[in-house]
């Protein structure tokens, strides 16, 4: 074994979002030490794979941001009231009573306006208001501030920032006065006065215009002080918090942070990393000194360039293609601070010299809203009062660059010479490579990766750390450690975003043909065949090498003569993908056989010629690309996949080698040895199926089983034996099938002699127990949302409370429990109207819903409870036999007893009882002699009830069967020996002791 003569132990690591699958090899002694598999709950909700990985609180956590501005606000407006009530400018009495009243008054003076208070306001401006009316107005104004911008904050989902500077500068263009006097001349019937946007400047200019007009007719009242006061009291805006102490550090100057992606140094070494990258294709080469310092020059001055612009730009030819473009890629990222400061600025912002440039993009950085960086501005003496306004609309990038403004300096000079990052690292940083001391147990992720917010990205690797901490403990330190992240891991949320939505195109794409080789005559289309059918299709019916047309019969009859055709070898790309496969006749197949498009066909421009404008007909560039592969020398090509698959270079995969590096002081040890290697999956899934691995866990159709959560450690000791002699292995096989004309590979000899899939088979049956990661924090919803009236009871003793309901959302079950009478026989009567033509939109429910009363007070409100947070199981001896009882606790009465510093489970439950243990969701428990987690607890009558679930099932709830879910009564449970059991992160079961 190559790769592996100098070590023993191998652990082979299948990291995903919510679970890890480990395999500890000893491949010297050919067995399998131990395997695990840990699942945990994803730091996440909702599907990750469609990028929507958001934390798991942050509903709750967005909502109760809505509670504290909707409080705050409230507190605003009753320090405002009480202020102008104390200098008597409004009259003595609660809030809601006294402008109520007060309005009143105000209606038979200035008639029954809909928008009184503005009339209010309006007249406040020119003519004198008696003291009530000037508070009244006052009061009024108070209660709006209109927009202001932090500069940080982004605007709300339903917003866009471009529509609200536009609708504030046509309102501010409307106004004559003030907003007041404006707005008491609008039809509120036409167009609600409320639905425009404002900004905080015209509610500050309507204050100073009431206050200077009124100050002349109340001199007593209207006093300097009172102004600062109401002033404050009305506009006072919180500063936002300082995250600062959240910015991770530089990891090559590591007692500095990060500098800010907005940066103007940043943003230079940026597009000059962005432009050394580039390399052209067909043929392939970089771009050449000049055109790099041309295109460098562009792009600092501007956001973004497309391709096609830097053809132009540059003067390459129209078919001329760039390897990312090929890729996806639509255009080229620019300095955007550069270029956003030169929009607002023009021939100005470059007249400034690079230092006072810097100071005013410092000056931004630092300052929280437009009225700070305005202030900074008039500092300077350089910009007019039109240019301090266009700079204090500029919006830079928001986020954190991954080096330290002195990083980034110390290594843009290198990367200005046309050298990769990479290699400008090399050179400046080189100690930072050297190894450091190594660990003995694998730190907490903080320690090693403070810069990481991401919970997805955290939990993963907290639980990896646990889990191999634990490993290590009990079988020592491994010599190496193969690791495999999975897909949805490794991609960004944009590219989990775009990935989702290509892969439910394809999803409807196969769905269609499908059905359409169903209307062929074949029932039961495979895999294979709609595959060739795509192909069909994508090719219009003729075939790109021969040129012939291709009949359904020639390619699905008895004996077709067409194949599907890997275009770049899969002996030495091991591409397997859609766009690596095209249809053939079998006569140019046999032709073309271990070689390109180029190899076979290349050097005949009479037959290499139509077959390029044949595949350029698809329309799918990456498929082109690969037809006009030039690279013939086998083993360089098969080397540079060798790399791609043992080293792993994408973002999520470097933090966990560099996490998992900390065992021997670096992804290299202090010899030069790489101990930690992220693998792709390419290759352990072709091992997978010639080892037929698969079978262990689905031995009727050989197919990876996603149903058994232990497939993960299949996984993980195949990643462990991935190595450059296997895949060379690979490689030969995959030669000898495709000249002998297969399509699919021969097994070859097992890693070892002596059984290895039966002992894979024993490890994973027999010894390979679940672990689920245990949550029983007093979290989440502590009750539903909906907030019901005081409940009723009947003459039966029942309560009941009243819900409020769309009429639209009914259900059968819901009319007969309509509150109003009359309401209730005319929708049972087919109509939805009263007999006075008011449409009928909601009604009131009536429902047997139990509520708790929480708050006190005026704050006292009624509602359900939403989750349970465990059930206590005590044990009773009645007679000659044992009783087993079940109460069951909320998570709302559970938080009450940890305020009220109790226990959160009562351990009392009543005479002769004796407390057993406690059931949460999550914990595990032996019953029938199998492994179960329970699923959730309630109460059934007046016993509780657990559904349960087995340890290895990793389906989700809607696709398991009744059978699959039982839910014993606690004392059926009980009876029949179940028992509450921890489960290690190695699998070990132990009995709880609660």
């Amino acid at each position: 074994m190559s790769s592996e003569n100098s070590a023993r132990l191998i652990l082979g690591i299948d990291l995903g979002v919510k679970s890890v699958g480990l395999a500890l090899l000893d491949v010297q002694q050919q067995k399998i030490i131990h395997t695990a598999c840990r699942v945990f709950p994803a730091g996440v909700d909702g599907d990750f794979e469609g990028g929507k990985d958001e934390s798991r609180a942050a509903n709750r956590r967005e909502k109760r941001l809505q509670r504290r501005q909707t409080d705050r606000r409230r507190r605003r407006q009753r320090n405002v009231y009480k202020i102008l009530q104390q200098n008597n400018l409004l009259p003595c009495g609660p809030v809601h009573e006294t402008l109520k009243e007060l309005d009143q008054k105000l209606a038979k003076t200035y008639g029954p306006h809909p928008g009184a208070p503005y009339v209010l306001r309006a007249i406040a401006v020119n003519d004198r208001l008696e003291p009530y009316e000037l508070g009244r107005a006052l009061y009024h104004l108070g209660q709006r501030r209109g927009f202001l911008s932090n500069r940080r904050s982004p605007v709300k989902k339903d917003e866009d920032a471009g529509k609200v500077k536009t609708e504030i500068n046509t309102l501010a263009g409307s106004i004559q006065t003030t907003l007041g006097a404006y707005l008491a001349t609008v039809d509120p019937h036409q167009k609600r006065i409320r639905e425009r946007y404002t900004s905080r400047k015209m509610y500050l200019d309507e204050f100073e215009a009431i206050w200077q007009a009124q100050e002349k007719h109340h001199p007593d009242a209207l006093t300097p002080e009172l102004k600062s006061e109401l002033h404050e009291a009305i506009f006072h805006q919180r500063p936002l918090k300082d995250q600062s102490h959240l910015i991770g550090y530089c990891s090559l100057v590591t007692s500095e942070k990060r500098a800010p992606l907005a940066d103007l140094h940043v943003q230079y070494f940026r597009l000059v990393e962005r432009v050394n990258n580039l390399r052209l294709v067909n043929p392939e080469r970089k771009l050449t000194p000049e055109e790099r310092s041309k295109l460098i020059a562009e792009l600092n001055e501007h956001e973004s360039k497309t391709f096609p612009q830097i053809r132009r730009l540059l003067d390459l030819p129209s078919t001329a293609k760039f390897s990312i473009e090929e890729g996806g890629e639509k255009k080229v990222l620019g300095n955007s601070t550069n270029a956003r400061f030169l929009e607002a600025l023009g021939i100005h912002w470059k007249q400034l010299s690079s230092e006072q440039q810097k100071a005013v993009v410092d000056d931004w950085l630092s300052c929280p809203d437009d009225a700070s960086f305005r202030t900074k501005l008039l500092e300077y003496e350089r910009f007019s009062a039109e240019e301090i306004g266009k700079l204090c609309d500029v919006r830079l990038v928001d986020g954190y660059s991954g080096f330290s403004l002195s990083a980034v300096e110390q290594l843009l000079s290198k990367v200005e010479e046309g050298l990769t990052t990479t290699e400008a690292r090399e050179i400046v940083f080189k100690d930072s490579l050297q190894p450091t001391q190594p660990l003995d147990a694998v730190p907490p992720v903080f320690e090693v990766l403070s810069e990481i917010r991401n919970p997805a990205v955290i939990r993963p690797l907290t639980e990896l750390r646990k889990t191999i901490n634990e490993l290590i403990r009990k079988f020592g330190k491994p010599d190496k450690i193969h690791i495999e992240l999975a897909r949805d891991l490794k991609r960004s949320k944009k590219d989990r975003q775009e990935l989702t939505k290509f892969m439910r195109e394809n999803e409807k794409k196969r769905e269609k043909a499908c059905e359409e080789l169903r209307g062929h005559g074949l029932s039961h289309p495979r895999a294979y065949d709609i595959e060739k059918y795509l192909l069909w299709q994508e090719c219009a019916e003729i075939c790109p090498y021969s040129g012939q047309s291709i009949s359904f019969d020639a390619l699905f009859g008895s004996h077709p003569l067409f194949d599907i055709e890997h275009i770049v070898p899969a002996s030495r790309s091991f591409d397997n993908s859609f766009d690596n496969k095209t249809l053939c006749l079998r006569e140019y197949n046999a032709r073309k056989r271990n070689k390109t498009p180029w190899e076979a066909f290349g050097r005949n421009p009479d037959e290499w010629e139509p077959m390029v404008e044949r595949i350029k007909k698809f329309g799918n560039r990456s498929k082109l690309r690969r037809f006009l592969l030039q690279e013939t020398d086998t083993a360089e090509l098969l080397e540079k996949f060798t790399t791609n698959q043992l080293n792993d270079t994408r973002y999520a995969s470097r933090l966990a080698a560099k996490y998992l590096g900390t065992l021997y002081g670096g992804v290299n040890d202090g010899d030069g040895t790489r101990r930690i290697i992220p693998c792709a999956g390419g290759v352990t899934a072709q091992l997978r199926k010639i080892w037929k691995l698969d079978g262990i866990l689905s031995p009727i159709d050989y197919r990876k089983s996603r149903e058994d959560h232990r497939h993960h450690t299949v996984d993980a000791a195949t990643v462990a034996l991935a190595s450059p002699r296997l895949i060379q292995l690979l490689s030969n096989e995959t030669i000898r099938a495709e000249l002998a004309g297969q399509r699919r590979l021969k097994s070859f000899a097992d890693p070892w002699n002596g059984g290895f899939k039966d002992q894979l088979h024993e490890a994973i049956h027999q010894r390979t127990v679940v672990s689920h990661r245990q949550e029983r924090k007093l979290q989440g919803a502590f009750h539903k949302e909906t907030l019901y009236g005081r409940p009723r009871e009947d003459k039966e003793g029942k309560c009941w409370v009243h819900v409020r309901k769309p009429v639209d959302k009914l259900a059968a079950k819901d009319y007969e429990n309509i509150v109003d009478s009359t309401v209730r026989k005319r929708l049972l009567d087919g109509y939805k109207t009263l007999e006075s033509g008011v449409p009928i939109k909601k009604v009131r429910i009536r429902e047997s819903t139990p509520t708790v009363v929480i708050g006190s007070g005026f704050k006292a409100r009624n509602v359900a409870t939403e989750n349970n947070h465990h059930m206590a199981v005590f044990e009773k001896q009645e007679g000659k036999k044992k009783v087993y009882t079940g109460e069951v606790i909320s998570l709302l009465k559970a938080m009450d007893r940890f305020r009220n510093k109790l226990p959160v489970v009562n351990k009392n439950g009543g005479p002769d009882s004796e407390f057993l243990f406690s059931l949460s969701k999550g914990d595990m428990v032996m019953w029938k002699e199998k492994l179960w987690k329970v699923k959730s607890v309630w109460m059934a009558g007046n016993t509780g009830r657990l559904e349960l679930g087995l340890s290895v099932d990793a389906r989700l709830k809607k696709e398991i069967s009744n059978e699959d879910l039982p839910s014993p009564r606690i004392n059926q449970f009980c009876s029949t020996g179940g028992r509450k059991v921890t489960v290690s992160s190695l699998g070990e079961i132990r009995d709880a002791h609660d």
